[in-house]
């Protein structure tokens, strides 16, 4: 049986962090080796590290960095891998009753795939009923990954990669930027050459107030230069997806307009604006772009200021 190497970057997840450590350590029917990277924790996830890394010595392996970021914490756990296979799980995060076996077991039945992929949920919830698969290649899984499709999500987690992956394309997650596993996505899928997916839950995504995504800061516009990579990526080595690529910025765009209405940001808002306008006439044109985005573009035609008193509106309720 091939070791899976599971990467966990950690910094000042106290309250989640014991209950995500031992949903990976309580997988059954696999071998598994966790990584932890301490990133410079300071609320007292480092003793839960070394408590972890003392306790089971040989199945745990702790990293101590500075405070330098989740890439940088994904790209050194990469680098003392042992395992033929790497999983990545975030801190405040839980992976589900039989997550990594059902990857694994996806990988054998498909081995031409480079990537198994499962389904996060947001509410803990272990039913598991549905359990669809599917091998695409890369160009398809891309094109439905920056499309937005559902069951195909641009995460690193939920997900496990054969490590053959990382040892062919080079770079792996940017250093010092936010949304760098959006940016990484193309890159990985493309070394992977083919994509197994399935519609079973493997991973709970915890919500809460401390995360990324739900508070403001400066970094959350990385979104933009994220999706301007993604688009300049797919322009040089599949252009006839840049259609897709382009939607995955719009979206970004939007997103990024609304919080700069919300927190104040002009100059964000200004930026995300002449994007949105940019390609707000492909939104309504390509039938492959979802609906919200269709919407959005809809709006805008609307005006910057009738689309920010709309917005203000909403938010509101």
């Amino acid at each position: 049986m091939s070791l899976i190497s599971v990467i966990v970057p950690v910094y000042n997840t106290r309250a989640y962090l014991r209950e995500c450590l031992d949903s990976i350590l309580e997988q059954s029917g696999v071998e598994v080796e966790l990584i932890i990277i301490d990133d410079g924790s300071d609320d007292g996830c480092e003793d839960i590290c070394k408590e972890y890394s003392s306790r089971f010595d040989t199945k745990v392996i702790l990293i101590n960095t500075p405070h330098v970021g989740p890439a940088a914490c994904r790209n050194a756990g990469i680098e003392n891998t042992h395992g033929d296979l790497i999983v990545f799980c975030d801190s405040d995060d839980v992976l589900l009753k039989d997550a990594l076996l059902t990857l694994y077991d996806m990988l054998k039945r498909h081995p031409e795939a480079g990537i198994a992929v499962g389904q996060m949920i947001n509410y803990m919830n272990n039913d598991n009923s549905r359990s669809e698969e599917v091998l695409v290649d890369s160009k398809t899984a891309m094109r439905k990954t920056l499309y937005q499709e559902w069951s195909n999500h641009s995460s690193p987690c939920a997900k496990m990669y054969r490590r053959s992956i990382f040892e062919k394309e080079h770079e792996w997650f940017i250093p010092g930027r936010k949304y760098e596993d959006l940016e990484a996505f193309p890159r990985l899928y493309r070394a992977a050459e083919m994509i197994a997916v399935t519609t079973k839950n493997v991973y709970y995504y915890r919500q809460h107030s401390d995360s990324f995504l739900h508070r403001w800061e400066a970094a959350r516009e990385d979104a933009l230069w994220a999706t301007e990579r993604i688009e300049k990526y797919i322009a040089s080595i599949l252009p006839e997806l840049l259609p897709a690529a382009k939607s995955r910025r719009f979206s970004a765009s939007f997103n990024m307009f609304i919080l700069g209405q919300i927190y104040g940001d002009r100059d964000l808002c200004d930026t995300s604006w002449m994007i949105i306008r940019r390609y707000r006439s492909l939104m309504l044109t390509d039938r492959n772009v979802r609906m919200k985005n269709k919407c959005g573009a809809l709006l805008s035609f609307l005006g910057a200021k009738m689309a920010q008193y709309i917005l203000r509106l909403i938010a509101r309720k």
